[in-house]
């Protein structure tokens, strides 16, 4: 097993001191509040190991913030798990599905679904949701839903999450990041919403590869998310640097492909030079 292009673009740009545009991390620094706040719980005690589910506090804000976006009702006792990380999320929820013999089936027709997309920067819109659901329907099959960049949606487009449509929210891992939201992806914290039978499962293997994810980060999370403006501004925050990324970008070669959201671009070089810009 080789290792990922994350880790070789990532060495070569600290090797090269060149500009990183290879990983999803941003290059400015979270809202001071929310370190008070993790500073905050340190100084509370809240310094031990958690619930293995995650603090229970964290899981209600978490609850309380998917019903007031997505009008869909999670228990955060039994539906709600925090993970470090989205990655741990989605390796756990593979874990504790599949089983030797089984079908795994991405994209198409989407087993497994990332929207807002990374690296593509598309979103998936109502219709392709219908379209999702009736594919769905009077299968067995578990879905699992990438969401991590929910809260970078532009243009006035809506963030179609799982978790508006019921039929498929009864049959979906939910996962998302707060390394993304709040710009500190090195804490490494995530969930996954699910509903109960599946949670059960997802526990039983969540516990053996990560236990618990780090308590003071998740009390003073759960404090800054009393707030909902830092996430809920996220679309026009972002838009206004992919619109200024983008207009650098229009007069060279780079052919500036549709971006509904996330942080990424996808810019292919273009094979011939532009009318009157061959010198770039």
């Amino acid at each position: 097993m080789g290792t990922t292009i994350f880790s070789v673009m990532s060495a070569l740009a600290q090797e090269k001191g060149a500009v990183n545009l290879g990983q999803g991390f941003p290059d400015f620094a979270c809202d001071p509040q929310l370190l008070s706040a993790v500073n905050d719980a340190m100084q509370a005690g809240h310094n031990q190991y958690p619930l293995m589910t995650g603090a229970p506090v964290l899981r209600q804000a978490i609850a309380a913030k998917i019903a007031a976006l997505y009008q869909h009702q999670y228990n955060a006792n039994t539906e709600i798990t925090i993970t470090a990380g989205a990655t741990q999320a989605l390796l756990t929820a593979i874990l504790c599905c599949v089983h030797a013999g089984d079908e795994v089936v991405y994209i198409e027709p989407a087993l497994i679904i990332n929207s807002p997309h990374n690296p593509t920067g598309s979103i998936l819109r109502p219709h392709d949701m219908h379209a999702l659901r009736d594919i769905l329907a009077g299968t067995d099959i578990i879905l699992l839903s990438d969401e991590v960049y929910e809260h970078m949606v532009y243009d006035g487009q809506q963030h179609e999450s799982v978790c508006r449509y019921p039929d498929l929210a009864a049959r979906a891992f939910v996962v998302s990041s707060f390394g993304k939201t709040y710009h500190v992806t090195g804490w490494k914290v995530g969930y996954v919403a699910a509903p109960a039978a599946m949670m059960a499962e997802f526990r039983k293997i969540h516990q053996y590869n990560v236990f618990t994810v780090n308590t003071p980060m998740q009390h003073g999370l759960a404090s800054y998310m009393s707030n909902a403006a830092p996430y809920l501004e996220l679309p026009q925050f972002y838009q206004r640097k992919r619109d200024l990324f983008r207009a650098g970008l229009a007069h060279t070669r780079f052919e500036l492909l549709p971006a509904d959201g996330t942080y990424f671009q996808s810019v292919p070089w273009a094979r011939h030079a532009l009318s009157g810009r061959t010198g770039r």
